[in-house]
């Protein structure tokens, strides 16, 4: 997770969209949910290259996440 979080993954992502795509369903929620930089990065990837109603409502997914548990990450 920490990768989504540096500036230049943005080119990574846009080279290989449906291999992050997979990558990123192999990465465990709770981990996710440490990097939320990183998380958000990935749902805003997935709501302008792979599909905007599900990268919406992911975005909503962790909004809500952050809101109902006020969990502030350490690093």
């Amino acid at each position: 997770m920490v990768e989504f979080e540096n500036p230049g993954i943005d080119r990574v992502i846009d080279t290989a969209p449906a291999e992050i795509v997979e990558l990123f369903k192999q990465i465990p929620s709770e981990a996710k949910y440490r990097h939320p930089i990183g998380y958000i990065k990935y749902a805003n990837f997935y709501l302008i290259d792979v599909d905007m109603d599900e990268g919406a409502r992911l975005l909503d997914q962790i909004e809500k996440y952050y809101l109902e548990n006020q969990v502030y990450p350490q690093h």
